[in-house]
C-alpha cells in the first residue's frame, strides 16, 4: 500500500513536472521580451491546428487493429461525457451566472477541458499503455 501511495506520487510528479517547467521558461522569457503576444498566438495555432491534431493521428494509426472495440468505446464515453458536461453547464449557469455575456464563457470553461494542453492522459488497455488525446478546436 505504501509502495502504492509513493509510485502514484513520483508519477504525479514526472507528468507535472514537465509542465510546470515549460510554464516557468515561458514567463522567464515573457519578462526578458524574448518572446510576445504575437509569437504566443502563432506558437498556439500551430499546436492546435498542426501538432495536436497529428498527434492524435499517430496515436490511433499506430494502435494494433485489436484494439478497435476499446477505442470507439472511448471516444463514445468522451462525446457523451462532454455533451453531458456542456448540459449540465448550461443548467447551472442559467441558475447561477447572472450575467448573460458571461454564461457562454463559462460555459464553454466547463466542457472544453484544457486537457491537451496540459498533459496526454494515458489509459492502459490489454497490458499496454496506449495515449488517448482528446482535443477541441
Amino acid at each position: 500500500m505504501q509502495n502504492d501511495f509513493w509510485g502514484s506520487i513520483l508519477f504525479s510528479i514526472s507528468v507535472t513536472l514537465p509542465t510546470l517547467f515549460l510554464l516557468i521558461l515561458g514567463i522567464f522569457l515573457r519578462k526578458r521580451n524574448v518572446i510576445d503576444d504575437r509569437f504566443s498566438q502563432q506558437a498556439t495555432g500551430i499546436v492546435f491546428k498542426i501538432t495536436l491534431p497529428a498527434l492524435l493521428f499517430l496515436n490511433v494509426f499506430q494502435n494494433p487493429i485489436k484494439h478497435l472495440n476499446e477505442q470507439l468505446m472511448m471516444i463514445w464515453v468522451c462525446v457523451f461525457g462532454t455533451l453531458l458536461l456542456f448540459l449540465l453547464a448550461e443548467i447551472f449557469a442559467e441558475k447561477f451566472v447572472a450575467d448573460k455575456r458571461e454564461r457562454g464563457t463559462f460555459v464553454q470553461g466547463v466542457y472544453r477541458g484544457n486537457c491537451s494542453m496540459i498533459c496526454t492522459p494515458k489509459v492502459g488497455l490489454n497490458n499496454q499503455l496506449i495515449k488517448v488525446q482528446i482535443f477541441y478546436d
